[in-house]
């Protein structure tokens, strides 16, 4: 009975260990940062087609603010996401390699390649905030679940056909026509996604430009952070104007992209300041404003300074000959 006790205990124990044990490789595999982007992606994905039941908040009959024809959209999901996902990259490529030299960048390989580094860095970070907002808003779609504008005319509930000045909680959509994903669509209108990304890639823009690009391009910096701001305004209003959105939702959606914008600036590109290496090539560069001054190599600097000093310790001939008058008048 003894041994039987001791057997169970021990396969007890390794049980327990062998469930420890894949814990930690879980939780070290979810650490991993690939992991952790292909999980957002992944999640993004699985939000956006559907594949999570999305709460119903219900509607009012006859509500006015529903009953708004289907009218398409002025600025397609496809413009959307070639300017979100071309514009940023286009801008701090040519601005890298027109405003700023070669030589004024951390180099451990040649200077092409760190000031592509340096880019693709930046645009990096930028992709993952534009995942994390994505992801963001589908999930407080999916938790609101509140009617668009055009929600009668899309969905087509049925219990909106005999009702009058009711509240109606569960219903039905008999639209036939339409695929599954545009019906569910029609009651996801919190907040608005274009909003909340046009302003996340105008801010970060807009904040790139203020911090590369130099001060005697000031004017062109202002025009273009003007542009930037146009595409977020534009982008924004036309949710409204096609019966999108409510003008609730276009606000959320700025609110949550200019905060996820910040953030994004502030803590995971820290401000598009470059970020200075500890080696024996080490390149300073010296800042006033915007503009880079001054960019030079800290090993011929020292070598320079070696070849000063050793210049000063050369003997004249006039001091040599003073300092063995003063050796024997002293002696």
């Amino acid at each position: 009975m003894t041994l039987q006790n001791a057997s169970d205990s021990h396969n007890e124990e390794k049980w327990n260990y062998k469930i420890v044990r894949n814990w930690e490789k879980i939780v070290a595999l979810s650490s991993q940062r690939r992991n952790q982007y292909s999980f957002l992606i992944v999640l993004m994905g699985l939000l956006e087609f559907g594949k999570f039941p999305h709460n119903q908040i219900g509607f009012l009959c006859n509500d006015p603010k529903l009953s708004f024809k289907f009218m398409g959209d002025t600025i397609s999901v496809v413009v959307l996401l070639s300017v979100t996902a071309l514009m940023p990259i286009v801008v701090m490529w040519v601005t890298e390699y027109t405003c700023h030299a070669r030589n004024c960048y951390d180099k451990e390989t040649e200077c092409n390649e760190s000031r592509l580094k340096q880019v693709w860095f930046w645009y990096g970070h930028y992709t993952i905030g534009i995942v994390a907002l994505v992801v963001g808003c589908n999930i407080m779609k999916v938790v609101v679940g509140e009617p668009r504008p055009h929600f009668f005319d899309t969905c087509q509930p049925l219990e909106a056909q005999n009702c009058t000045n009711e509240y109606i909680e569960s219903y039905t959509c008999t639209n036939s026509i339409d695929s599954n994903w545009f019906i569910e669509d029609s009651s996801k209108s919190f907040p608005s996604s274009h909003s909340a990304l046009s302003v996340f890639t105008s801010i970060f823009i807009a904040s790139y430009l203020q911090e590369r690009m130099t001060d005697k391009t000031l004017l062109m910096k202002a025009w273009f952070q003007l542009l930037t701001s146009t595409w977020a305004i534009i982008c924004s209003l036309s949710r409204i104007a096609d019966h999108r959105h409510h003008w609730w939702d276009v606000l959320a959606g700025l609110i949550i992209g200019t905060i996820t914008a910040i953030l994004v600036v502030i803590f995971r590109v820290n401000l598009f300041r470059l970020e200075r290496k500890t080696s024996s090539k080490r390149v300073k560069s010296d800042f006033i404003g915007n503009e880079q001054v001054a960019c030079f190599d800290e090993k011929n600097y020292q070598s320079k300074k070696k070849l000063v000093n050793s210049a000063h310790n050369v003997d004249i001939p006039e001091d040599r000959e003073l300092r063995d008058i003063t050796v024997s008048w002293k002696e």
